[in-house]
């Protein structure tokens, strides 16, 4: 049961969202209930879904004032409503504002809802294109991208999507607007800036508990030349070491720019993109070149099939590997490439009497090794996996996307000046706490 005061607090903060965002923009009651997904007893205060930065703003003054947390979200209903009662819901999906392409200076601006098939295929239009992505590779909101740091899957060999924003505006959690980054030094390695704090990444690595992102500013790149191999490999040890050696020599030479390999139970499907900015006669001599890596490794790959031209300047769309989905929960990590066997090892041993099969999604990179790690029909917290995470971490692997056991493992792993300095920035950007992770206040 709510007390005099809560009541009063949320009837409040109704009465002045309505006033100043706009009953076309604010669901309250039962309404609101529905669009967050929440069931009998968990009724949000409201579920806003805001214009533009002004709007976000005043969102968040209204939770400070009012003591009301405010949960910030890419996409309703929600699959889980732990926190929903007693906050205010800041739907995101709203911010939508269209994809606007600077070719002078080959960058893109377009609102955290805006999707990547959308951007890339504006930006293909003018020759350009998202590096990381292939023609129209996924319909996501680019704020659920950039917003928790995820730099996709394809792609990664020519660096991660993250690597890519140049600027974002942003509304820090008392409401400020703000716009963070060096829109200027286009050309130049991001947050370059003499020595200075990498503040853009900082937020980007908070996932949304300093600030909202409204906008973001892409650098886009010249559109290549691409063709894929869809291969049926053995699994095993011996071929994920033999995938990560060959898929280094081919990424660090500049032949390919996605290697992936997926394996769940007794199959398993390697593809690898090659890829050039030269003309369709050097895209097959990188095909060639890419073949013959793997082939001194014990490895043969499928006939490679180019894409279309027209799926180059963003007529129809690409040919991309589909992803199984296992259904269950799901570990993503990041480790360095020296780093990679020995979390192989830990995982196959952790895995060996876990019963249930354990589906792997490897990601190639430049910088770094992406693995998906996920039990098909089970629960992974319950699995040796999930109980031996540690290990994991241990030998070198960073959860991305981290919740649960894994945040909290993270957070006792953080060096302490992490921890000073990300508490110093909460202080500064949002003193009263106002967006929660999910703490509601009644």
């Amino acid at each position: 049961m709510m007390d005099r005061r809560s009541v009063a607090l949320i009837h409040a903060a109704r009465a002045d969202l309505l006033d100043r965002v706009g009953g076309d923009r604010v669901l309250v009651a039962t309404a609101a209930r529905d669009a967050a997904g929440g069931g009998e007893g968990e009724e949000p205060v409201a579920v806003v879904r805001p214009a533009d930065e002004r709007d976000v703003s005043t969102v968040l003054r209204v939770g400070r004032a009012r003591h009301l947390p405010v949960l910030v979200r890419s996409r309703l209903p929600l699959r889980r409503t732990e926190g929903l009662r007693g906050a205010i819901v800041l739907d995101c999906s709203s911010l939508d504002r269209p994809p606007a392409i600077d070719i002078s200076r080959r960058v893109v601006t377009v609102g955290v809802a805006g999707s990547l098939a959308a951007v890339d295929r504006a930006a293909r239009r003018a020759r350009l294109c998202v590096r990381s992505l292939p023609a129209f590779a996924e319909d996501e909101p680019i704020g659920a991208w950039i917003g928790a740091g995820e730099g996709g899957e394809i792609g990664l060999g020519a660096g991660e999507l993250a690597a890519d924003l140049v600027s974002a505006t942003v509304v820090a959690g008392s409401g400020r607007v703000l716009i963070v980054g060096a829109s200027e030094l286009v050309g130049h390695p991001p947050w370059a800036l003499g020595g200075q704090p990498d503040v853009t990444g900082l937020l980007v690595g908070a996932e949304g508990r300093l600030a909202v992102l409204v906008d973001v500013t892409l650098r886009l790149w010249p559109s290549p030349w691409v063709g894929w191999s869809h291969s049926e490999v053995a699994t095993g040890r011996a071929t994920v070491l033999g995938v990560l050696s060959a898929g280094r020599i081919a990424l660090q030479r500049r032949l390919a720019s996605s290697v992936l390999l997926e394996e769940i139970g007794a199959t398993a499907t390697l593809a690898v993109q090659a890829s050039t900015l030269r003309d369709e006669e050097d895209l097959v001599a990188t095909q060639a070149r890419i073949a013959a890596t793997f082939e001194r490794l014990g490895l043969s790959l499928a006939t490679f099939v180019a894409e279309e031209p027209r799926s180059r300047i963003g007529q129809t769309q690409g040919v991309s590997p589909r992803v199984r989905q296992s259904g269950g929960d799901v570990f993503d990590l990041r480790m360095s490439w020296p780093d990679a066997p020995k979390v192989l090892d830990v995982i196959d041993a952790l895995a060996g009497g876990g019963g249930a099969p354990v589906h792997r999604q490897w990601a190639l990179g430049d910088a770094c090794v992406r693995l998906r790690l996920s039990v098909a029909g089970g629960e992974l917290d319950r699995h040796p996996l999930g109980q031996g995470v540690r290990h994991l971490l241990d030998a070198g692997a960073v959860p991305m996307r981290a919740s649960g056991a894994l945040r909290e493992l993270m957070r006792e792993r953080m060096p302490s000046t992490s921890k000073v300095l990300m508490a110093a920035l909460s202080r500064v950007w949002d003193p009263d706490d106002v967006l929660s992770t999910g703490r509601g206040l009644l």
